[in-house]
């Protein structure tokens, strides 16, 4: 897995909660890509996981939704599930070598 990846599953509440925020705000995941300057493929990517969310694109998304603190939430939400992914690697890991 790249660096940029995420499973789906580890992308589900970031993405669920830009859903939201996109529909309160009756944008389709292609009219925002074109309010924000991103590449339709490119939102597609993050919202479907295969892609991590930048700061710049987090702040774009923010700006084109008019919704302030949304940036710092998605952001929020992308290294929280980070490290909790990284906890149970360790933690896996661990269990690995004790035995």
């Amino acid at each position: 897995m790249g660096t940029n990846d995420q499973t789906p599953r580890d992308a589900t509440h970031l993405a669920a909660h830009l859903r939201t925020t996109m529909t309160h705000h009756d944008h389709t995941a292609a009219s925002l890509a074109r309010t924000a300057g991103l590449s339709p493929q490119y939102l597609n990517h993050v919202l479907n996981g295969k892609q991590r969310l930048s700061t710049r694109v987090a702040l774009l998304l923010e700006d084109a939704l008019h919704t302030p603190g949304l940036g710092r939430t998605l952001l929020d939400i992308q290294t929280t599930t980070e490290i909790n992914r990284l906890r149970i690697t360790t933690t896996q890991d661990l269990r690995q070598e004790q035995r």
